[in-house]
């Protein structure tokens, strides 16, 4: 009798005993059973109250992170709170550094996904775009035509990752011929030949986010012609252009406003024909392209390589058909100037043979006629429009359509003298369609690089060749 009365006292308390368990660990049973006080909520047994899921069981572990790149793998550990804590032990993406690696371990090395920055709305159409770059980030800038005849051109902002500050700035809107841009100090230089007066607009507009453009000054009986360009000088922008009297005439636009100086540049009895005309970047230099007719019934062109402040000739070449060699026509399809670099003309064509579409480059316009071949004709490419600039270390850099293959190559050449110099490529891939591309720098390792397709403007940050890639 006393050990039945034993027996049933420990099992009565057995009833009350009920161990400390920690929130979302304990699995519900059978039937959802749970111990006394605890019901089952998503199969596991969890005190009345608790309104938060748990993620996990407490004490569990499982793998987290990434393999891709340089990104390794950590771990995480269910807390008492039922969620998953930090992940330790791995290696986390950083930004990318230009280094050969996958450092943000998105799977493509030394580039990142193109973007679309600029996106066409009906019954607009985007048409030629220019990159430009600065500290702060990029500056897009592009026309549309307008349903009713005439344009608007507009400028985009962004930061040095192409996220958008701001709305997009209305520069122009109006009937134009041709237009160009340049990077000027804290902003943009633009110039705008209008109408059937062909009069000369001059605009600029800083960096800064929603900034509203300021005209400089108007330009009238210009005589403009063909081909206009544009130079940012510390001073004020020198504007440069071909006229119909057959001569090259230079206008400086103080930063200010108003008009400086007009003048033409000389002819050296170089033809009576003005063909071609671009300007240095820095304003300090003008080719200009002459021609004449021959008694074979064809036309000799001239190029005449002129300081624009002193007048002086520095040079003339002779070519009796288009794509010869040397600076025989280094107009034909280039949007920008001619880069300048301490004194010099540093020069990459954009066909220098019209007929293979191989591309040339050449160390400097001024003191020599020697070239290397940047990229084969034939083979991987035919190449068609381009941009280039000067990178940090005064090395060109440039980006090219590939028609072949409608993709997107970019080319940097390297050396310290002629007989050094290298060439460096690299294929941009899933350029999702292509239009004249445009490159520019900015903070940052990368550079950007803008192409337009049938939706609009797409932009990719990409890390320059090097050499030993």
């Amino acid at each position: 009798m006393r050990f039945v009365l034993s027996l049933t006292v420990l099992l009565a308390g057995c009833s009350f005993y009920q161990p400390d368990l920690p929130d979302c660990s304990l699995p519900c049973g059978d039937d959802a059973a749970c111990p006394s006080g605890l019901t089952c909520v998503d199969a596991l047994c969890r005190p009345p109250g608790r309104t938060t899921a748990c993620e996990c069981a407490v004490g569990r572990t499982r793998p987290c992170g990434s393999n891709v790149g340089v990104c390794k793998q950590g771990f995480q550990e269910c807390t008492a709170l039922g969620t998953w804590g930090v992940c330790s032990g791995g290696v986390e993406p950083s930004e990318e550094l230009c280094d050969g690696r996958d450092n943000d371990c998105d799977g493509i090395t030394d580039y990142l996904p193109a973007k679309m920055v600029v996106v066409d709305r009906a019954p607009y159409t985007t048409y030629s775009t220019r990159l430009f770059g600065h500290d702060g980030g990029f500056s897009v800038f592009h026309y549309s035509e307008l349903p009713d005849g005439g344009d608007i051109y507009y400028l985009h902002q962004y930061d040095p990752q192409f996220n958008e500050l701001g709305a997009p700035v209305a520069m122009r809107e109006g009937f134009t011929n041709r237009s160009f841009a340049a990077s000027a100090p804290g902003g943009l230089a633009m110039v705008f030949t209008l109408g059937v007066d062909e009069d000369i607009e001059v605009r600029f507009v800083s960096n800064a986010p929603d900034a509203k453009p300021k005209l400089l000054t108007t330009l009238t009986n210009t005589e403009y012609d063909r081909r206009i360009r544009l130079a940012a000088r510390p001073e004020g922008a020198r504007i440069g252009w071909g006229t119909t009297s057959n001569v090259a005439r230079i206008a400086d636009v103080p930063w200010g406003g108003g008009t400086g100086r007009v003048f033409d540049l000389p002819n050296p009895d170089a033809g009576p024909y003005l063909f071609e005309f671009t300007l240095s970047s820095d304003g300090k230099f003008a080719i200009t392209q002459y021609g004449h007719d021959v008694d074979d019934g064809g036309t000799e062109y001239v190029n005449v390589l002129q300081e624009v402040d002193t007048l002086k000739t520095v040079r003339t070449d002779v070519a009796t058909s288009l794509g010869s060699t040397g600076i025989d026509y280094p107009f034909r399809r280039g949007r920008q100037p001619l880069l300048a670099r301490n004194g010099q003309l540093p020069y990459l064509s954009d066909w220098a043979d019209l007929t293979s579409r191989r591309v040339t480059f050449s160390y400097d316009l001024v003191s020599t006629t020697e070239t290397i071949e940047v990229l084969p004709a034939g083979g991987e490419g035919s190449w068609g429009e381009s941009d280039v600039i000067l990178d940090g270390n005064q090395d060109l850099l440039a980006v090219f359509s590939n028609l072949k293959q409608q993709s997107l190559v970019l080319a940097s050449v390297h050396g310290s003298n002629f007989n050094e110099y290298e060439t460096v490529l690299r294929n941009l891939p899933d350029n999702s369609g292509f239009g004249p591309p445009s490159i520019a720098l900015s903070s940052g390792p990368m550079v950007g690089v803008t192409w337009s397709n049938s939706r609009g403007i797409m932009s990719r940050l990409v890390c320059p060749p090097r050499v030993g890639d």
